[in-house]
């Protein structure tokens, strides 16, 4: 089954209007759907690809260890 639908980027800043649990719910329907990922560390390792360059989320999600500190999704949603 192909779906046409996409995940836009996340900010952060406000300027979408965007909620983070949201955004996370969106991604991973996406993921898990169209891009058939079923395990976790691929999925919060492609997770910063869909965060706006130079915005505070993309920071935050840099300057993480993320598969050491977050290596499950459910880790990963948590902190973020």
């Amino acid at each position: 089954m192909t779906s046409n639908s996409s995940v836009d980027f996340f900010s952060g800043d406000g300027s979408n209007k965007q909620q983070p649990m949201d955004f996370l719910k969106k991604k991973f329907c996406h993921a898990m759907h169209n891009m058939q990922v079923t395990q976790d560390a691929p999925l919060v390792k492609a997770f910063g690809d869909y965060l706006k360059t130079d915005s505070p989320e993309e920071e935050w999600y840099t300057n993480q260890d993320i598969l050491t500190t977050m290596p499950t999704w459910d880790n990963f949603k948590s902190a973020f």
